[in-house]
């Protein structure tokens, strides 16, 4: 029989709790409400033999003091589930400031383990824990590990089965006067405390002591608390009129006292000498080196993107092309069946647009994850804090801002870390200008059109940087429009080390799984509608506009040919035989098959010349008589119109479905900034999803048509996507009133499309936590308009500053 145990993981932030936890819980783990959200509560499972542990990950805390709202997470999560039991991981290279939160959790009278874990750092440094005799003085089973090897998990399940009965002696000795105070006022407490069943009395009656804002708020919902406050206060006044002393501080230097005293009969240290990292640490934490080295490696971590993910995007890329191939040949050629064009056209032309930077989002996230698995990213947060210092914050936000890489929804959530409300309020509005890996794709589809790929990368890191940039002057401006000064900055700088294989996997695995749970469930639902509106109505009176078109370019071809001479009207009337079946059939369906060998008899009773005539056609070799070339140079031109007409077909058979519709109505208010309606069309699909943007312009521009040939035509550099090589040679209709034949893409209008995509407003799920995490529709909306206009606005400038300068025009 399965025996299924509870368990909590609690520590100070950076004790290696994550570490310890996708050791314990490996690939079994799944994120609350959000995808990536460890700042909530992160689960997973564990088995060994007949046990099933469910494990929660919750909030890094140093305390139980609920100031910040991840520690009001932690503490609600602690008191919900009296049951589970608690493991509470310690950095053993920092036990002092570790067991602090130790000995408040003792005080809760819950199941709890401690665990010890960077034992191979405490031999660098030089640190000796005698196990047996901290257990001993704790009366706390305690169990040293390295988090980043593989963990025992037999040790940690009898452990835990064993010690759900336990019950703890008090460790803290307080002040005389503290525990007359907790006595009395614990005999008048209820025994129910705001909701919460058994809690501890004595713990409870200290936070109050200790002014804690959690607690005081609970007391004035209970019926006596008129009652209780008069006894708190009077034992308050009479302990600071005793001992000179609040009595918050008495219980906190009680706690480090008893935490010093235990710490000094258990460690043992040894002199050693400075290790690599603490060299490495003294370079890039220098006040002259340390931003310039940071910014080298962001600078790096962006080209190794595009260099990395060079060749995976061309087996993606060819993948989808034999997919593609294969689904067409389930149908004959001449087939117009709805679902052959919703495969290929729709599903498969709009996630393969996506899928297709996969390596790039993976490459990009294994540069992160050994920041911060290295500790280096903390190191970046206390660089970084002088220049976030100009935007009105402090080092703090830039946590949540390196967080918002992957995605604005969980970075907003993130911002609960920052204790001043006003700097979590600033971070959290211009957080969506730091750019997330929705919108990597978007970059990733423009700057290959127009930069070679040893510039790519640099390309990258200035959008990035603009996006940063506009964040520290929107975040100033709105610290100076609040007027409040800017919080001090204090933070815990880890040690450096080199993160565990395992840590990168899963971390990688991770943002992988959210990428993709994206592409098969918004991104395919997306490409659904998007191919049903740009595929619906037809138009029957533009079918015979384009066959009447068709039929005279292949005349006016005839008339051409009969000109220069009959024998080579002959050859061009067989080679459009040829073609017309071709177009119609595959070569393995009968019809193809009757019509090329009637071709191959009419081919043998040519004379040589005109055999001579059909090879060089037929194989694009170089012509040398006079008829020859005439026949190649009208075929050109055959194929030219015929390609022409397509283009015209493809054209307005999309204006004329209800995507073009709506594009051609909304088109006049961004053709300032240089958009077409697929444009403008392709940015309303984005608010679902960053990411629908390229699927939507898979879509519309056509990558996923039917035509084998075209595949292979558009072949080459893998990140200049073949949706890139099309798209760079769109151009307007000849029919249109302004920019009649021009490109529809050139650098500047790319630089400005970037520009809008990086600053706009993101997507429906980021406006719904910002409604969720200020509590407030006014700031959602709020934030929205703003981030919008302030895209138009700037691309405007943009646009029409290079249109009028003669910039980035070809």
């Amino acid at each position: 029989m399965e025996l299924t145990l509870d368990a909590m993981l609690v520590g100070n932030p950076n004790c290696g709790k994550t570490s310890f936890f996708n050791s314990l819980c490996g690939t079994h783990a799944k994120v609350g409400n959000y995808a990536g959200v460890t700042v909530e509560k992160k689960t997973g499972l564990s088995f060994f033999e007949n046990f099933k542990l469910k494990v929660t990950d919750l909030p890094g805390t140093y305390s139980l003091n609920a100031v910040s709202l991840d520690e009001k997470i932690t503490l609600d999560y602690l008191l919900k589930h009296p049951d589970n039991v608690i493991i509470n991981i310690l950095d053993g290279t920092n036990l002092e400031r570790n067991l602090f939160l130790s000995l408040q959790l003792i005080e809760l009278n819950k199941p709890l383990i401690l665990v010890v874990n960077m034992q191979d750092e405490m031999e660098l440094k030089g640190l000796h824990l005698d196990v047996e005799k901290f257990q001993k003085l704790l009366g706390i089973h305690v169990i040293p590990c390295v988090a980043t090897k593989k963990l025992d998990k037999s040790k940690y399940m009898d452990l835990i089965e064993s010690c759900r009965s336990q019950s703890f002696k008090p460790i803290v000795k307080y002040h005389p006067l503290v525990n007359e105070a907790v006595l009395d006022i614990s005999n008048v407490l209820p025994d129910q405390i705001g909701g919460y069943d058994n809690v501890p009395k004595a713990w409870f009656v200290n936070k109050l002591l200790e002014k804690d804002v959690w607690a005081t708020a609970l007391l004035e919902g209970l019926q006596n608390a008129n009652e209780i406050q008069n006894l708190l206060e009077s034992h308050l006044e009479k302990i600071k009129l005793e001992t000179q002393n609040d009595a918050g501080v008495l219980i906190t230097q009680a706690r480090y006292e008893t935490s010093s005293s235990i710490l000094s009969q258990c460690i043992e240290k040894k002199t050693i000498t400075p290790s690599i990292a603490d060299k490495i640490d003294q370079v890039i934490l220098n006040r002259v080196l340390g931003l310039p080295i940071f910014f080298l490696l962001v600078y790096l971590s962006f080209q190794l993107v595009f260099v990395v993910g060079e060749y995976p995007m061309m087996w993606i890329e060819d993948f989808f092309t034999v997919l593609s191939e294969q689904i067409l040949m389930l149908w004959p050629k001449s087939s117009e069946f709805w679902l052959k064009s919703l495969l290929v056209d729709g599903i498969i032309a709009g996630t393969s647009g996506v899928l297709i930077f996969l390596p790039n989002i993976i490459a990009l996230f294994l540069c992160i994850a050994i920041f911060e698995g290295s500790g280096y990213m903390a190191r970046a947060s206390f660089l970084m804090d002088k220049f976030m210092r100009t935007g009105g914050l402090n080092g703090k936000s830039f946590l949540p801002m390196a967080s918002g890489l992957g995605c604005t929804v969980p970075a907003i959530m993130a911002t609960r870390v920052i204790e001043n409300s006003l700097d979590r309020f600033i971070t959290l509005m211009v957080l969506p200008l730091v750019s997330c890996m929705a919108r990597l794709p978007i970059y990733g589809l423009l700057i290959p059109i127009f930069f070679t790929l040893e510039w790519r990368g640099f390309a990258l890191f200035v959008v990035y940087m603009v996006g940063i940039l506009i964040a520290a002057l929107v975040a100033n401006i709105l610290k100076m429009t609040m007027k409040q000064e800017t919080a001090s900055f204090i933070m815990e700088i880890p040690p450096l080390r080199f993160p565990s294989l395992r840590f990168l996997f899963i971390q990688i695995l991770d943002r992988s799984k959210i990428y993709l749970s994206k592409v098969g469930t918004i991104i395919l639902a997306a490409s659904i509608v998007l191919w049903i509106l740009g595929k619906y109505p037809n138009s029957s009176a533009l079918a015979e506009q384009i066959e009447i078109k068709q039929n005279t370019a292949a005349q006016t071809m005839m008339v051409q040919a009969d000109q220069i001479s009959p024998k080579v009207k002959d050859v061009l009337s067989l080679q459009l035989l040829l073609k017309e079946n071709s177009d119609s059939y595959w070569t393995h369906e009968k019809q193809y098959e009757v019509t090329k060998v009637s071709a191959d008899k009419k081919l043998a009773q040519m004379d040589s010349e005109q055999q001579s005539i059909f090879k060089i056609l037929s194989s694009g070799q170089d012509a040398k008589t006079s008829n020859e070339k005439a026949a190649v140079d009208i075929w050109k031109t055959y194929q030219e119109a015929n390609a022409a007409i397509e283009d015209f077909s493809n054209g307005k058979q999309l204006e004329y479905s209800i995507l073009g519709r709506i594009g051609k109505f909304i088109e006049p208010v961004f053709t300032p900034l240089g958009f077409d309606w697929k444009i403008t069309t392709a940015l309303l699909g984005a608010l679902a999803a960053k990411e629908v943007f390229v699927s939507q312009f898979g879509i519309v521009f056509g990558i996923g048509e039917a035509d084998v040939d075209e595949y292979q035509d558009l072949s080459g550099s893998s990140t200049e996507t073949r949706l890139s090589k099309r798209i760079k040679s769109v151009k307007y209709p000849q029919d249109h009133k302004t920019h009649a034949g021009e490109n529809v893409f050139n650098p500047l209008v790319a630089v400005s499309l970037m520009i809008f995509c990086l600053i706009s407003a993101p997507c429906l799920a980021t406006v719904a936590v910002v409604i969720r995490e200020t509590n407030s529709y006014l700031y959602g909306v709020w934030q929205f308009c703003g981030l919008t206009i302030g895209a138009y606005l700037l691309s405007l400038i943009v646009y029409q500053g290079g249109l009028y300068f003669k910039i980035g025009l070809v």
